[in-house]
C-alpha cells in the first residue's frame, strides 16, 4: 500500500511539474491556464497516442508515438552502459588498489586534485582531449558529436562513466579501507590466505553490497549529468525533449519514460542488495 501511495504521488509530482510552464502565458502569469493544462494533460493519460507535438526544425506535426521510442532507446542504453561500465571498472580498480600500495599512493594523490573539480568539468573535458589528439594526430579515435550520417555512440558512453566510476572509486576506496582493517579480515591473513583470496572471498562481497547501498545516489547523477551529455553531443535522446518540446503532455511522458526504468533499476538493486546482505535497506 505504502508503495502504491508513493508511486501515486510521484506521477501526481510529475504532472504538476510538467504543467508549470502553462502558469505564464504569453510571459502573464494565468492560474486558470495552468488548471486547463493539468486537464488536458491528465486526459492525455488515457489516450497517449493521440499525443502531437510540432518538429521545431522542420514545423510539421507528428504522433508522439512511435515517434519517441528511438530516442528513449538511446538514452536508456546510453545511461545503463554507463553505469554498467563504471561498476565493473570500479570494482575491478579498487581490486588494484588492495593489491598494490604503489597504485593506491598514486589514487590518493589524484583524487585529491580530483575530489575538488566539479563533474560537469569531466565532460568538456575528455571532449577537447579527443579533438587535440585529433588535432596532432589526424586519427579521430570517435564521433564526438551526432550526425545525419553517423551516430555518436561510444564515446558519450565513455564520457558519462566517468561521472559514476569517480564517485564509485571513491566510496568503495573507502568502504575497502575500513574492510581490510575489520577483525575477521586480520584473522583470516593469519590463516594463510593471500590478499588475492581474501578480496575476492570476503571483501567483494561487502565492497557489491555498498555499491548497491549507494546505486539510487549513482544513478541520480548520472542522469543529471546525461541532460548536459545530450545537449553538447547533438544527441536525439529521451532528455532533449525535455529542452526542445515543453508542451506539458510532452514533458509529463518525458518524466514518466524516465523515471520508470531508472525507479525499475533501484528496486532491482534493493532486491539484490537483501539477497546478498539478508538485510532490506543495506547491511546491519
Amino acid at each position: 500500500m505504502r508503495k502504491l501511495f508513493n508511486f501515486t504521488m510521484t506521477i501526481i509530482a510529475f504532472l504538476l511539474l510538467a504543467c508549470l510552464p502553462a502558469l505564464f502565458d504569453d510571459q502573464r502569469f494565468s492560474f486558470l491556464n495552468y488548471l486547463n493544462a493539468l486537464k488536458s494533460t491528465f486526459l492525455y493519460i488515457f489516450h497517449p497516442q493521440d499525443i502531437i507535438f510540432t518538429n521545431k526544425i522542420s514545423h510539421v506535426e507528428r504522433s508522439l508515438f512511435p515517434f519517441f521510442i528511438e530516442p528513449w532507446i538511446n538514452t536508456i542504453v546510453i545511461l545503463f552502459a554507463a553505469l554498467l561500465l563504471a561498476f565493473i571498472v570500479s570494482l575491478l580498480f579498487t581490486y588494484l588498489l588492495y593489491v598494490n600500495d604503489h597504485i593506491k599512493k598514486w589514487y590518493l594523490k589524484i583524487n585529491t586534485v580530483l575530489s575538488i573539480i566539479p563533474d560537469i568539468f569531466y565532460i568538456p573535458f575528455s571532449i577537447s582531449l579527443v579533438i587535440l589528439f585529433y588535432r596532432y594526430t589526424d586519427i579521430l579515435l570517435f564521433n564526438v558529436a551526432n550526425s545525419s550520417e553517423d551516430k555518436a555512440l561510444i564515446f558519450p558512453i565513455l564520457v558519462l562513466s566517468i561521472i559514476p566510476l569517480v564517485s564509485s572509486v571513491t566510496f568503495l576506496s573507502s568502504i575497502l579501507d575500513d574492510v581490510s582493517r575489520a577483525d575477521y579480515i586480520e584473522f583470516s591473513r593469519t590463516k594463510g590466505l593471500s590478499n588475492v583470496e581474501l578480496y575476492f572471498k570476503h571483501i567483494l562481497r561487502n565492497l557489491f553490497a555498498s555499491y548497491l547501498i549507494n546505486f539510487k545516489h549513482i544513478i541520480w547523477i548520472t542522469l543529471s549529468s546525461l541532460l548536459l551529455l545530450e545537449r553538447i553531443f547533438n544527441m536525439h535522446g529521451l532528455l532533449s525533449f525535455i529542452f526542445d518540446y515543453g508542451s506539458p503532455e510532452v514533458l509529463f511522458v518525458t518524466f514518466i519514460l524516465i523515471y520508470a526504468p531508472v525507479s525499475l533499476a533501484i528496486f532491482m538493486s534493493h532486491k539484490v542488495l537483501f539477497t546478498i546482505t539478508g538485510v532490506r535497506g543495506g547491511l546491519s
